[in-house]
């Protein structure tokens, strides 16, 4: 019986690690396909740094619930417009404590007939 115990507690910790393991993953991929979808509907011929922002901003809405909060940025500098979204990595599930670490992504796109 103490045996079950001692391996069912070592077997649910590693399970749980995985689990949050692949939450972080998930979320870093968000932002990274959202960061870059946003530069690239910006960079459109009649849209603007505006439009790439407001973009990133819904889709990481409509794919991410939960707690985390994201700060997204967007310029457009030399024909490229470029989007900055920084959110903190959830540590537990989806519900990111105030001091946990910050993820930063940047998506690039070549701005059309500018």
């Amino acid at each position: 019986m103490v045996d079950f115990v001692l391996i069912a507690i070592l077997l649910v910790s590693l399970f749980l690690a995985l689990v949050q393991l692949c939450i972080i993953l998930y979320v870093r991929n968000v932002l990274v396909s959202s960061a870059a979808e946003g530069a690239r509907y910006g960079a459109n011929v009649n849209l603007t740094a505006a439009d790439a922002k407001t973009k990133t901003e819904a889709i990481i809405a409509r794919e991410i619930t939960g707690n985390i909060t994201s700060a997204v940025t967007s310029s457009e500098a030399g024909g490229l417009v470029q989007v900055d979204v920084s959110a903190p990595i959830p540590l537990f599930g989806l519900f990111a404590p105030a001091h946990s670490v910050t993820l930063r992504v940047t998506g690039h796109a070549v701005a059309e007939g500018r």
